[in-house]
């Protein structure tokens, strides 16, 4: 049989052209119910037209990766409507989907992303992270408080993660009393002994936690 690629002219495969459409699914919706209901408006070329937004065009001789920002816990379908301008015809491929997250895994599901508890966790930790930046000196000892949180929170919400079953909004409130425990105990350490040796250990292991942290989100921890 003659090859698909024996030539580049209007009678070959290299006229097609591929249009990439994006879909979002509600907020907070993670059901399967939604989602089969939502992908059949992204399974035929005027369906898709009518519903979905057109990122961009491809040709033949364009680079076929194609990356989008996502955000995690945020259903979007994608599919492609190939277009023959020759015959002025067009066909979808399958749709695919994404939410950004696994529903499988232990920590930071798609579930336990949206929950209630989450966000009021962190936020508080952000608060009071924004706090300790701008007034950690002048209030030395919640600054200590605060490092001894994070420092004992963050190894007690690994090990109970990694030992035990329990659920999602269990963990997170003995991970915060854990956290208590520890930044008293740095507090009660500093006005009984006064080490600065141990208050820096402490607060360099945190800063150490957030360099290596920052360092694979970037493409040198993908190697």
């Amino acid at each position: 049989p003659p090859s698909c690629d024996s030539g580049t002219g209007q009678n070959s495969r290299w006229r097609l052209r591929y249009d990439v459409y994006q879909y979002f699914l509600p907020e907070n919706e993670l059901s399967e119910v939604v989602l089969m209901s939502h992908i059949r408006k992204m399974s035929e070329v005027q369906s898709i037209k009518a519903n979905g937004i057109k990122m961009l065009t491809l040709t033949t001789d364009d680079k076929t990766n194609v990356y989008f920002s996502s955000l995690p816990g945020q259903g979007v379908i994608y599919n492609v409507i190939v277009w023959d301008p020759l015959w002025n015809t067009s066909a979808a491929y399958i749709p695919v989907h994404t939410y950004t997250c696994s529903f499988a895994d232990l920590v930071d599901n798609c579930f336990s992303l949206s929950k209630l508890s989450t966000k009021l966790f962190f936020t508080t930790c952000a608060v009071l992270g924004l706090f300790t930046c701008f007034f950690g000196h002048r209030f030395w000892k919640t600054d200590l408080f605060y490092m001894g949180f994070i420092f004992s929170g963050f190894f007690f919400f690994v090990f109970i993660t990694r030992v035990t079953g329990l659920g999602y909004d269990v963990r997170l409130v003995l991970t915060a009393v854990a956290g208590i425990i520890g930044g008293l105990f740095l507090v009660a350490s500093w006005w009984r002994f006064g080490s600065v040796l141990l208050c820096m250990f402490i607060i360099g292991l945190v800063l150490g936690f957030l360099f290596s942290s920052t360092i694979f989100f970037t493409p040198l921890g993908m190697h």
